[in-house]
């Protein structure tokens, strides 16, 4: 046996392979244990709940978690208090590896505008998917005299005529004015009396059609 080992072992090309088998297994060995350090294999983070929170507070728990963050968005809503944690990515109790980002989004100090649509000459059925797609809220739909039924005529909000471009807080509730189908039209500069009003039942309407 001893002869064998000494013979292969004077076999240059045998003791260059050997050599060669050797280095590149410790080569292997050194990437693997590398890669595992630079991923912290089998190690992750759970996600906190900052939701509600305000930044400077969420800021030391996330220090504590080996975690960062970066507020990419604002919202408004009255169920939360001003500058506070609406929504964070990833979500609470996910877990993560450590140095992550989550990605905050905060509630607006005030209420977030918006400019009017165009939506005049719209169909009922498309201007009040519109204006809710916005955040909008339609309190009613009102027939007024015009020649052209269910097309928009304008838009009231406080009971006030706004036009095109003008911004009115999210969330708003807006009287939506269309055509009645009379032919006898008075002039398009004003927007029309209104001749027929059922809030409740139109606005029911308004709602099956949005579902």
């Amino acid at each position: 046996m001893m002869k064998i080992v000494k013979l292969l072992w004077g076999n240059l090309i045998i003791k260059n392979l050997l050599f060669m088998a050797i280095a590149t297994g410790c080569i292997i060995f050194g990437v693997m244990s590398w890669l595992d350090s630079y991923t912290r294999h089998n190690t992750a983070i759970v996600v906190p709940d900052v939701r509600t929170m305000q930044v400077n507070a969420a800021e030391q728990v996330f220090l504590k978690s080996g975690l960062k963050y970066e507020v990419i968005d604002s919202v408004y809503s009255q169920t939360v208090a001003p500058g506070a944690i609406v929504e964070q990515t990833p979500q609470a109790n996910s877990k993560v590896k450590e140095g992550r980002t989550i990605y905050l989004t905060l509630n607006a100090s005030s209420v977030q505008t918006f400019p009017l649509p165009d939506i005049e000459e719209m169909s009922q059925r498309q201007a009040v998917a519109t204006l809710r797609a916005i955040g909008f809220k339609i309190d009613s739909v009102h027939y007024v005299n015009y020649e052209y039924r269910d097309l928009v005529v304008g838009v009231k909000y406080k009971n006030r005529p706004v036009k095109t471009g003008d911004k009115i807080p999210v969330g708003s509730r807006l009287v939506v004015l269309v055509g009645d189908g009379n032919s006898s039209a008075p002039d398009n500069d004003s927007i029309p009396a209104t001749t027929f009003i059922d809030t409740d039942k139109i606005d029911k309407v308004s709602q099956e059609w949005m579902q």
